[in-house]
C-alpha cells in the first residue's frame, strides 16, 4: 500500500477532500418562531478548526480554534437557538440586506418613484428592517470540502424595495486557518 509521500498530488488532493467531506457536518440548529427548520453546516479544516453557519440569515454561529494553551475556543459571539437570533437585534454573524446601515427617514427615491420602508430604528430603516436578509432562510447552492455557498432571492416588493434581487455569499475555511467571505 502506498504511503502519503509516494502518492501523486492529485491522489493526495482527492484523499484530503474525502477526509474533509467526512468531517464536515450538517445538523438541525432548531426551529424558528414560525416552526421552520434551521440547519447548521460545519466546515472542518486539516488542523481541526471549524466554521459553523446556519441557513437562517446565512449566519456565522461559531468559529472554533486551538489556543496557544492547546484548548479549543469559540471566537464568535452568538446565540444558541434560532429564536434567540430572531428575538435579538444585534445581527451577530448575519448577512445584512438589502441595505446595510441606515436609510434616513426610512424613505428612498428611485427612478422617479418614492418608496417608504419599515422604520425600525427610530424614524430610520436599519439593515432593511425586521424582515431583512438576516431573518430569512437561505438556500445552500454549493458545498465542497472547504466552502459553502448560500443564495437568497428577494422578490419585488419584499421589505418594500423595488425589483428582484439575488444575493449569494460563500464562506471558505482553508487549511491555513483563513476564513474568506465572498
Amino acid at each position: 500500500m502506498p504511503t502519503m509521500d509516494r502518492i501523486s498530488t492529485s491522489e493526495e488532493t482527492a484523499c484530503r477532500f474525502a477526509i474533509n467531506m467526512l468531517r464536515n457536518e450538517e445538523r438541525s440548529f432548531g426551529r424558528t418562531k414560525e416552526g421552520r427548520e434551521v440547519t447548521e453546516y460545519t466546515l472542518v479544516n486539516a488542523q481541526g478548526m471549524t466554521l459553523s453557519v446556519i441557513d437562517l440569515g446565512a449566519t456565522i454561529v461559531s468559529i472554533t480554534m486551538k489556543g496557544s494553551d492547546g484548548n479549543v475556543y469559540d471566537v464568535v459571539l452568538g446565540y444558541d437557538t434560532p429564536v434567540d437570533y430572531q428575538n435579538n437585534t444585534c445581527y451577530f454573524g448575519a448577512v445584512i440586506g438589502r441595505n446595510a446601515n441606515r436609510i434616513d427617514h426610512a424613505h428612498i427615491h428611485l427612478d422617479g418613484k418614492d418608496y417608504s420602508l419599515e422604520a425600525n430604528d427610530n424614524e430610520n430603516n436599519l439593515h432593511s428592517g425586521s424582515h431583512g436578509f438576516h431573518a430569512v432562510i437561505w438556500d445552500v447552492v454549493q458545498e465542497s470540502a472547504q466552502s459553502i455557498t448560500f443564495s437568497y432571492v428577494s422578490r419585488d416588493g419584499e421589505q418594500d424595495f423595488p425589483g428582484n434581487m439575488t444575493a449569494k455569499v460563500t464562506y471558505t475555511l482553508d487549511d491555513n486557518g483563513e476564513v474568506v467571505i465572498a
